[in-house]
């Protein structure tokens, strides 16, 4: 409009020559709220007119896209994801409470019933960083798609296993149709991710929030609803109601989803040559014991639950509060995350915060011996969840960031090969905490067992804590990141172009000939 000419640039991509003295904005596209655009000199030959650095500091100004900037169609696909994450997690845990009692009915112990419920995270550990090795290829709307039917028909099938009355058939059939399960759920989490990096850049954890609120709820209403529907119609009605809707939502997500697809010299890196970067490690280690925290107390809980006299039922509500209140913190973490870019600093404090209420949980021995009530133990697991919400929300942003520091591209090789990191090792320690928790319970009680949880979730902060304390100092990261927010660098008689932690708008007066080169941003 007028003398007024915006452009969207990467960094390092050149403009289109000017022959007049004019206002022009500059828009810095880095993919990621919290990301840095690569500092680039002017060309040779070039001379901007601003060079005063207090005015290049007034004129920068920071766009951040909140919720209530997205558009009709990326509602529209948050949507889809808030079902297809509902539904998929309904499923994985509605059998929960009538699946122990047929496995028996069949003949199966309680040890192989349990490693049924374990199958699936070890399946979406193997097969999550395969899918994010294969995405750039076959493209995020062919992985989600081919997930969600794979999810929904392993679902109708899993019911029929109600007619096999053979032993070795039924345990051959739950490991295998739930195995697909999870194959499903693998690739349609992996591309999810990818999804919301591409789809909503500047809310990457705020809107994974949001997903792991109703991921909450799903776990909350699956076993409610399993319930229901057994009593309702017996041991299939759950499974075939579940894999039905998924397979009905299957048309909707072809129709909203854009196709997301690598270029042809784009290809991921493997999963291991990832995780040697340091701060990578550091961070999946993390998301594997955050993953622990919440899991090891599926098997535990109920049992140390006894000594309260408490019913089935209000059992029940402990596991429904617990879960509930993760839901919606990680909704305010996801938006916290977003907002503070403080990510190991949030990681740390929650492991911290998630030590000090797994002692109060127990209670530790160490603890000066406190009357054990209900109180205390809603007071604690409620901020555990809170803690554990914190730890986890900013794990995959930290991750991608990690990522692209250590000099990955931003690309969709790149997404996907940490979206499948991510989901790896949140598996990893989805299958571990039951087994250890399992374990440690049987041999010393829940009282040492929270107290090692809670020594555990201690070192793996104070690594976090040191880690990332020393390499900010190091490298001066926190200050690099700052001048790039709010500085044009001056070299010279060249503006330095930095980029901001979002889609950062520089309006500046510059003059060039029809001689010149073409600006670089």
């Amino acid at each position: 409009k007028g003398n007024l000419e915006s452009h969207l640039c990467t960094p390092g991509e050149r403009g289109i020559p000017i022959v007049r003295t004019q206002k022009r904005q500059l828009f810095c596209q880095t993919h990621s709220l919290y990301s840095n655009c690569t500092l680039s000199p002017c060309p040779e030959g070039q001379t901007s007119e601003v060079t005063d650095e207090t005015f290049v500091k007034k004129i920068v100004q920071k766009k951040e896209l909140g919720l209530s900037n997205l558009s009709r169609t990326q509602w529209i696909v948050l949507l889809s994801f808030i079902l297809s994450h509902f539904l998929s997690f309904c499923s994985m845990s509605v059998m929960a409470p009538f699946f122990p009692k047929e496995a028996r009915e069949k003949g199966m112990g309680i040890f192989l019933s349990g490693c049924v419920f374990s199958f699936y995270a070890f399946i979406v550990f193997i097969t999550a960083p395969m899918f994010g090795k294969v995405l750039p290829r076959v493209g995020a709307k062919v992985l989600f798609v081919g997930g969600m039917l794979t999810s929904g028909l392993s679902n109708v099938v899993f019911g029929l296993l109600a007619n096999v009355t053979d032993y070795k058939m039924f345990t051959f059939g739950s490991f295998i149709i739930r195995g697909m399960e999870a194959v499903g759920a693998a690739m349609f989490s992996t591309s999810s991710f990818v999804y919301v990096v591409e789809l909503y850049p500047d809310n990457v954890s705020t809107i994974l929030g949001i997903i792991e609120t109703f991921i909450g709820l799903g776990l909350s209403v699956g076993p409610a609803l399993g319930g229901i529907l057994y009593s309702i119609g017996g041991f299939g009605l759950p499974f075939y109601t579940l894999g039905g809707i998924i397979i009905a939502a299957v048309p909707l997500s072809i129709y909203i989803l854009p196709s997301i697809k690598g270029k042809k010299e784009e290809e991921a890196d493997s999963f291991w040559k990832l995780l040697k970067i340091p701060s990578v490690f550091i961070i999946s280690l993390i998301i594997v014991h955050g993953s622990n925290i919440w899991s090891f107390l599926d098997p535990t809980l109920e049992p140390h639950l006894e000594k309260l006299s408490l019913t089935s039922k209000e059992v029940g509500f402990v596991f429904l509060l617990f879960s509930s209140v993760y839901a919606v913190f990680s909704l305010i973490c996801g938006w916290l995350s977003d907002k503070l870019n403080n990510h190991w600093g949030m990681m740390v404090i929650g492991l911290v915060i998630s030590s000090g209420s797994l002692v109060v949980l127990g209670p530790s021995p160490f603890l000066a011996k406190e009357p054990y009530n209900l109180s205390v133990v809603l007071l604690s697991l409620s901020v555990l969840s809170m803690a554990t919400s914190l730890t986890m929300m900013p794990t995959f942003q930290g991750l991608l960031d990690c990522a692209v520091r250590s000099g990955k591209s931003r690309e969709v090789a790149t997404y996907s090969l940490v979206a499948g990191t991510w989901a790896s090792m949140y598996s990893l320690g989805d299958m571990i905490g039951p087994i250890l928790g399992g374990l440690l319970l049987d041999r010393f009680g829940f009282p040492i067992l929270s107290t090692v949880m809670a020594i555990i979730t201690l070192t793996v902060a104070s690594i976090a804590f040191v880690f990332f304390l020393f390499r900010d100092k190091c490298t001066n990261y926190n200050k690099k990141l700052h001048n790039s927010k709010t500085n044009l660098l001056n070299g010279g008689n060249c503006i330095y172009y930095g980029g901001s932690s979002s889609k950062c708008v520089i309006t500046e007066d510059y003059s060039l000939s029809e001689t010149s080169s073409s600006l670089q941003a």
